[in-house]
């Protein structure tokens, strides 16, 4: 009877919101010991990825200073629902990347690049410890990219961070580049040599279009030694990255990585001397040794004013118009739209929209 008992109060508490289990907490010890357990902590996510929220970021100029939740598919007008941020995001210009739930807060402002991680539903965050450069000549960061997800073999949070570094004196490129992962659950950074980042090498130029699905981080790069476009890849769980092709027709054009519906990476290519522009979906081919291939998904040529492409949602699609104020979800197929109550006074004000998920994962330390 106690063991039907557990069981039925564990499946009541899984289905509630995390701010409420929270609370239970201290309820007992027990409760405690139950709602922190990493089984009821996992089967609580995955429950909540199924009515994923949209996160909205919005900016002025640099400057993060909002962050909303869209519950519903009834575009109500959306309110600031999310608390304070950690009390060590004071940057004004931070890169926000997500996943399950838990946000990893980049400061660009300084060389060191100061990280956070944050998890929202549970008010807790983590300061993630500096990196160590070791002895290298008088240089200073040139560049910098980051990537944010887990492990799909175990489940380990894992961030990668890669470095170009110049010499303050001649600006001359100090070579190679320099690559370090850290694992939340040994709270430590480990730099990436050899076979590992073989691949990454030649991979100086990324832009901000990244995304993580099933345990890969992607990110829109140039290859300098083909002269074209590629994606680059690092995959969490053997800590290797590796270069994927873009379609041919599309190698010299500028490239936006979307997540796409059932945890799928999509990549829209807008064409530079038109309005128009093609989505094209990457597949996996299993059964020959992994390959990649890509088909494109549609064509866009029913909107000319469309500024950027934003996030798949529900099948459609959030866009931003071109020179203007506006948000629309579209449904590209059927050729109709609705706008969407997010209030913006520049482009550059929406940073972006994500999925989220409300996740009990303990970071450690809380606000």
């Amino acid at each position: 009877m106690d063991d039907l008992h557990d069981d039925l109060l564990n499946q009541i508490l899984v289905r509630l919101p995390a701010k409420s289990i929270v609370r239970f907490k201290s309820v007992s010890k027990t409760w405690c010991s139950l709602l922190e357990n990493p089984r009821f902590v996992s089967e609580h996510l995955n429950l909540n990825k199924k009515k994923r929220h949209l996160l909205i970021i919005q900016s002025k100029y640099k400057y993060l200073d909002r962050l909303c939740l869209l519950h519903d598919q009834t575009l109500v007008p959306y309110q600031d629902l999310f608390p304070p941020m950690p009390p060590s995001v004071r940057s004004p210009c931070l890169r926000v990347h997500i996943h399950d739930g838990l946000l990893c807060l980049v400061d660009c402002t300084c060389t060191d690049y100061g990280i956070t991680l944050w998890n929202p539903a549970t008010r807790e965050f983590r300061l993630v410890p500096k990196i160590c450069h070791g002895n290298i000549p008088p240089t200073e960061v040139r560049y910098q990219f980051t990537g944010f997800g887990s492990d799909s073999w175990s489940s380990e949070y894992k961030v990668i961070q890669c470095y170009f570094y110049h010499d303050s004196i001649t600006k001359r490129a100090v070579e190679p580049s320099r690559h370090f992962v850290y694992c939340l659950s040994t709270n430590s950074w480990r730099e990436l040599k050899g076979k590992h980042v073989e691949a990454a090498i030649s991979f100086p130029n990324i832009t901000r279009s990244n995304a993580c699905v099933n345990g890969v981080h992607y990110w829109v790069g140039f290859k300098f030694e083909d002269g074209y476009n590629c994606i680059l890849a690092f995959h969490f769980s053997t800590e290797v990255y590796e270069f994927i092709d873009v379609p041919i027709s599309t190698r010299l054009a500028k490239g936006h990585l979307l997540r796409f519906p059932e945890d799928r990476i999509s990549l829209w290519i807008q064409n530079s001397t038109d309005d128009f522009g093609d989505v094209w979906l990457l597949n996996n081919d299993v059964n020959y040794k992994g390959q990649y291939f890509w088909t494109k998904l549609l064509s866009i040529d029913q909107f000319p004013q469309l500024g950027r492409m934003l996030r798949f949602w529900n099948n459609e699609v959030f866009v931003h118009l071109r020179n203007g104020r506006r948000v629309l979800l579209c449904n590209l197929e059927a050729e109709k739209y609705q706008e969407v109550e997010i209030k913006i006074e520049k482009d550059w004000h929406l940073s972006g929209i994500y999925t989220y998920e409300e996740s009990l994962f303990p970071i450690a330390y809380r606000n």
